[in-house]
């Protein structure tokens, strides 16, 4: 690939997303999919948590025993 690059320097050119350019289809396309990402990741996380602090409850109601 390096030596393709060293051949033909016109194809080892950056993208658009590369160089900033806001409005072009390929960079919308990344930044929905960076906040997909971060969609899932917080919801993950959350659940987590949310599962997390439902046994944390549950244990607080039952007592040290176990029994409720």
């Amino acid at each position: 690939m390096l030596t393709a690059a060293l051949i033909s320097p016109g194809a080892a050119r950056a993208c658009a997303t590369c160089f900033g350019a806001a409005d072009d289809a390929q960079t919308q396309g990344m930044n929905a999919a960076i906040l997909v990402l971060l969609g899932v990741t917080v919801t993950v996380l959350a659940t987590l948590f949310g599962t997390g602090a439902a046994f944390a409850a549950a244990a607080r109601r039952r007592g040290p025993e176990g029994r409720p």
